[in-house]
């Protein structure tokens, strides 16, 4: 049947991919690239040949090049024997792509190349490694050169696949080199659905954020729907929930609202679940918050005070800190410190005032405690000496957040074994108006007022 022959030969193209052969030359070759085209003088261009099927790969391979942030072009390997070798310069990239390695056009390509400008770099695709061409190229990427699932063994079938790869290969591993973004990526795609989408993408803040939930799924419900509403999932990068000891009412939540989700049977505790979050995320910076975390603020205050927050996480601070200024929800800890701030010892952190940054949250402490908490435009800013470590809705660089709490997760009390280290160290800390409030249906019911300054008004569970 024929079903089981295109099964069959679908199977002989992915092991030939599984076969390209993987050594330093593919990192070679994309540093070579990046210095020519992208180094401090940007005068390189990547100039891509080939002929016959090979030459339609080459196209291929420049245009997206072109499209993904490095400059190249095609030139016909006949035609530059005609004129078009004028496209080529000092600083380029030749790249050249032929199976065999013996391609006539290709090997005068070279020749030609090398009498305008001895010292050009080349890099070549092909399935023969020893071949003219490889031995004229300064670095080779090999193809493993696999039989070609044509019947008679001639027509350029599984060796173009794999040029295609190695291709996509190159240009994959330069947008990273280069940190092309989806910015970037709008900017040269203005029409059609890729466009469209790219321009959406970019204009998302660069922000991923993580959710975590245990047993909870009403007050997630509460959350999510106060998010959605707001249209705050739809402009950042990407979202994500952590379930421990997820249910099947976890997952209609998550499914409902279109987010997708972890979910751990056991319960691994709150900063392991972070964890597994952020190596989810798709950006550097990632926004974490607990399920119970209401968003109080209009879309547009939303998205402004994220985006100062990350230019600030951008300039040096560690610690964004989200919880709203004037309507922090029930319970708040450090209230009780309310008149004493100045006054109280902490038994976890073995020191004075470790929470004086909340103090924001019922004076001004920037004109309270001048010598100890600063402002910077509408931000109050600290360092951990006054501003704890918490569990409250926090924007972080992802690798300061698991570096940092590495060394205290050896259990589930993140909070108190990071206590003592966490004010003796020097890290930046800034709080503003906030933007999130704390309602936990489960533990404390609903609020008649959720705009009670102090956050304290509690009354019956629906």
């Amino acid at each position: 049947m024929m079903e089981n022959s295109i099964k069959e030969l679908i199977q002989k193209e992915i092991e030939a991919i599984g076969n390209i052969p993987v050594d330093f030359s593919f990192e070679l070759a994309v540093n070579k690239i990046k210095n020519k085209v992208h180094g401090i003088s940007r005068c390189g261009k990547v100039v891509m040949s080939g002929m016959g099927k090979a030459g339609q790969i080459a196209l291929n391979i420049s245009t997206t090049l072109c499209s993904t942030g490095t400059p190249a072009v095609y030139l016909h390997p006949s035609e530059a024997q005609h004129g078009d070798l004028g496209i080529l310069q000092e600083n380029d990239v030749l790249i050249l792509l032929s199976n065999s390695g013996k391609t006539r056009e290709i090997l005068e390509l070279i020749e030609l190349s090398k009498n305008m400008y001895p010292h050009i770099s080349i890099i070549c695709i092909t399935g023969k490694k020893d071949s003219p061409l490889a031995n004229k190229s300064d670095i080779v990427l090999h193809t493993g050169d696999a039989e070609e699932i044509c019947p008679l063994g001639l027509t350029p079938t599984i060796s173009t696949t794999l040029m295609t790869v190695i291709g996509d290969i190159l240009v994959v591993e330069l947008m990273k080199k280069i940190k092309f973004s989806k910015k970037e990526y709008a900017k040269r795609h203005h029409s059609g659905y890729l466009g469209q989408k790219s321009k959406e993408e970019s204009n998302k803040l660069n922000i991923s954020v993580g959710i975590i939930s245990w047993n909870s799924p009403e007050t997630l419900t509460k959350t999510l729907t106060s998010y959605s509403e707001r249209g705050f999932l739809d402009n950042v990068n990407d979202v994500c929930i952590f379930f421990n000891e997820v249910s099947d009412e976890d997952k209609q939540v998550a499914n409902h609202f279109g987010i997708p989700y972890i979910g751990k049977e056991t319960n691994i505790g709150g900063v392991e679940g972070f964890k597994e979050l952020i190596k989810q995320c798709k950006t550097d910076n990632i926004l974490l918050l607990e399920n119970d975390w209401i968003l109080v603020e209009d879309l547009s205050t939303t998205l402004d005070r994220l985006q100062s927050g990350l230019a600030l996480l951008n300039n040096g601070y560690d610690v964004i800190r989200y919880r709203h200024r004037t309507n922090p929800g029930y319970p708040h800890y450090s209230f009780r410190f309310k008149g004493t701030e100045l006054e109280y010892y902490d038994d976890w952190h073995k020191i004075l005032s470790p929470h004086l940054i909340d103090s924001l949250h019922w004076l001004d402490p920037s004109k309270e405690f001048p010598d100890k908490i600063q402002k910077d435009g509408e931000y109050f800013t600290t360092t951990s000496r006054y501003g704890n470590w918490t569990g409250n809705p926090c924007l972080y660089k992802k690798d300061f957040y698991l570096n940092t709490t590495e060394p205290f997760s050896f259990d589930m009390n993140l909070e108190r074994n990071i206590a003592y280290w966490w004010p003796r160290q020097s890290f930046k800390i800034a709080h503003g108006e906030g933007l999130f409030s704390h309602v936990d249906i489960a533990k404390y019911g609903t609020y008649s007022n959720l705009n009670d300054p102090w956050g304290h008004t509690k009354v019956n569970k629906l």
